[in-house]
Parts: structure tokens; C-alpha cells; sequence
């Protein structure tokens, strides 16, 4: 593979434009630091000290290669769970006869699908009917672009075969087991396209731990990666203090009212997360993908458990 160009990682790149934005978005927020060193990393401390995983990251009951390949796919389109028209959320109901929602429920409807997703040539005869059987789709369970979902994963193994490589790790492989190599790769796909990159961090962060746990080998640069901006960090950060909101956006959140996709309001929640993540990281002595997965756990927790009072954004995307 050829080097990238650019001599700064993609991580690096994220980061300076994360902290670009907030420098010219005070109109919108602020982040107060004294309040990220205070009750939120002692949330995040007492979380770490459970250890326990991140249900996203746990294994599956599939063969390793399925397993990586699953998540390399589920990372390509693994985007707004909400279906903007109706506000309905995306569920599956999996084998157990137990509902998951969201992301999980997308994760669960691939795992039970029966698709060897360690063969990219299987995952590029997925029809558009089973796409729509595999997930239960239906008027009354809609899913964001449901039918465009199906498409990017049938492009994606697409792709791979036209580069000659016909499973997960033929790919890892290809990039040397490097990450920011993997990152490029994805980057070029067009699959993941985010000035945040937070689908393309996700999938090197999940396959990663898919080789450590079930293929005795590891990516190297992981601890390159940044937090990987979504709705659910800003959201968590704001309701403890450490993102101070502006009257307008605040009233807009406890609204929920829809905020545009590409609109200097979102790309500046999306900025903060990334900058507060940076800092709870060096914090806590973590790399911040671990951050990431700590922050992510507290807020679905707390999401649960309705501890967050003022609501997620509202962002019909395909970024995250």
C-alpha cells in the first residue's frame, strides 16, 4: 500500500479540527473543564473499575472470521437509529424473543442473519428482500435509509473483491495489521464519509478487539484513534456540566427539535466530545478509543435509566 499523503494521522487531523470549531463556535458552547476533572471521571473511574465490556464489543456467537467481517459491516452503516419522519426507533426482535433496539438491534439482526460475513463474496449476493427479512423491516419498523443500508454492505464487499481480497483478515493483512493503513482504506471507500471519522475509528476500534480476543494478533496505532463523536457523548457531557450549551441550543434540545446535519450546531457538539475526550483520557491514563467506549456505556446506562434530562440531539445522518 502507498503511504498517505498528508504527514499528520487521521486521528491528528480530527483533533485539530475539533478544537478549530469550538475556538469559533463560543456563541454556541463552551466546555468547562473544572467539571470534566470532577463528577464525570469519577463516573468513568468507578465504571472502569467494574470492568466490564461495552455490550458492542462483546463476542458473538460466530466463527472469528464472521465476527470481524460482522463488524466491519455493521461499522459501514452504523447510523441514525430514528426514523425522521415517523420518530419511531429501529428494533429487532432477536432469537431469545427479546427486543433490541438501535445499534444492538442492528448488531443482532446481522449476527442471526445466517450470512457468512467472513466472505465477502456471500455478503455481495445479499438481496435487497433479504436485507429487508434479515432486519424485520417493515412499515410499522422503519430504519433510516433501511433499503440504503443493504446497498453500502453489498458496495463495501464489492469493493473488497475488486482489491482481491476476499475475507476480513485478507484486509487486515493487506494493511499490514497498521490502523492508520486501515484507515485510509476505509477513508477511500466512500462507505464512511465524516469529517469526525467516527464510523471508520469504530471499525478499526472493534476489529481490533475482535483480533486481540479470537486471533491472538492486534492492530497496530490504535492508541492513535480519538473518541468517536456521535449524539450520545455530547449528550452525556452536557447533562454533567463539562458542556456549557448556549440559551438558544438548550432550549432547542429540551425541545427536541431537530438539528440540520452539517449545521455549525452539530459539528460543535461533535468538536467538544471530541476535545473533552482527549482530555478524560490523559485524565484516566487510557488511550481515548477506551475513553470512548467508557463514555459510551455511562451515557446508555444512564439513558436507561432516564438520568439524563436533557434530551440526545435530534440529526437525521448517515455520519453516526
Amino acid at each position: 500500500m502507498q503511504e498517505r499523503e498528508k504527514s499528520e494521522t487521521y486521528a491528528e487531523g480530527v483533533r485539530e479540527l475539533s478544537v478549530s470549531i469550538l475556538q469559533n463556535s463560543k456563541d454556541i458552547l463552551s466546555v468547562d473543564f473544572d467539571l470534566v476533572e470532577g463528577s464525570l471521571l469519577t463516573k468513568l473511574r468507578e465504571l472502569k473499575s467494574e470492568r466490564k465490556s461495552n455490550v458492542f464489543f462483546e463476542e458473538l456467537r460466530l466463527s472469528p472470521e464472521d465476527e470481524l467481517g460482522l463488524n466491519l459491516f455493521l461499522s459501514s452503516i452504523n447510523f441514525c437509529y430514528q426514523d425522521p419522519k415517523t420518530h419511531s426507533e429501529y428494533t429487532f426482535l432477536n432469537k431469545e424473543g427479546e427486543v433490541d433496539r438501535r445499534s444492538l438491534g442492528l448488531k443482532s439482526a446481522m449476527a442471526e442473519s445466517g450470512v457468512p460475513w467472513g466472505d465477502f463474496s456471500s455478503v455481495s449476493e445479499i438481496t435487497a428482500e433479504k436485507w429487508k427479512e434479515m432486519l424485520q423491516l417493515s412499515k410499522k419498523n422503519p430504519i433510516y435509509l433501511g433499503t440504503e443500508r443493504g446497498r453500502r454492505v453489498v458496495r463495501l464487499a464489492e469493493q473488497m473483491l475488486a482489491l482481491g481480497l476476499n475475507t476480513p483478515t485478507d484486509l487486515v493483512k493487506y494493511c499490514e495489521f497498521d490502523s492508520e493503513k486501515l484507515l485510509m482504506v476505509l477513508d477511500k471507500s466512500g462507505f464512511f464519509e465524516d469529517e469526525f471519522m467516527k464510523r471508520s475509528q469504530l471499525a478499526v476500534h472493534v476489529m481490533d478487539g475482535v483480533l486481540k480476543r479470537r486471533f491472538d494478533a492486534k492492530l497496530e496505532g490504535t492508541d492513535r484513534l480519538t473518541v468517536m463523536a456521535d449524539y450520545r457523548l455530547p449528550q452525556l457531557m452536557y447533562n454533567f456540566g463539562a458542556i456549557k450549551l448556549s440559551t438558544g441550543l438548550h432550549e432547542k434540545l429540551m425541545r427536541s427539535e431537530s438539528i440540520e446535519t452539517g449545521s455549525r450546531e452539530e459539528k460543535t457538539l461533535r468538536a467538544a466530545a471530541i476535545v473533552i475526550g482527549r482530555r478524560v483520557s490523559e485524565l484516566m491514563g487510557i488511550p481515548e478509543a477506551e475513553t470512548d467506549s467508557l463514555l459510551w456505556t455511562l451515557a446508555v446506562r444512564m439513558g436507561f435509566k432516564n438520568q439524563l434530562p436533557i434530551p440526545h440531539m435530534i440529526v437525521a445522518t448517515d455520519k453516526y
